[in-house]
């Protein structure tokens, strides 16, 4: 029977280091992607309501465009906020476990 080598970079990890991976990448992201969500969406939404507001737009519009905005200016910081956490506390281990103990990869 031949070994599985996609099973080998977590055949030496413990359960508790891999829940530890996943709620520091979690962590991670959620607070990156919250705090800097929030201030582009708030400075996108603010800029878009000044221009709104100043060619006299009415208030219920100015609401809805300037939440749209900013929330489309949020996700590209949550896209990229998930990609860091998730390569550094995820992926990085994980391929630094499997090409030391990988037998294939050496040499």
């Amino acid at each position: 029977m031949t070994e599985n080598r996609y099973e080998a970079p977590l055949s030496n990890v413990s359960p508790s280091e891999v829940q530890s991976s996943y709620l520091k990448s979690w962590a991670l992201f959620f607070l990156l992607s919250s705090i800097g969500g929030a201030l582009a969406g708030a400075i996108a939404g603010g800029l878009v309501g000044a221009v709104l507001g100043g060619s006299g737009a009415p208030l219920p519009t100015i609401k809805v465009v300037t939440g749209i905005v900013g929330f489309i200016a949020a996700l590209p910081i949550s896209y990229f906020a998930f990609r860091w956490s998730a390569a550094r506390y995820l992926i990085a281990p994980l391929l630094l476990r499997g090409s030391a103990l990988s037998p294939d990869r050496q040499g």
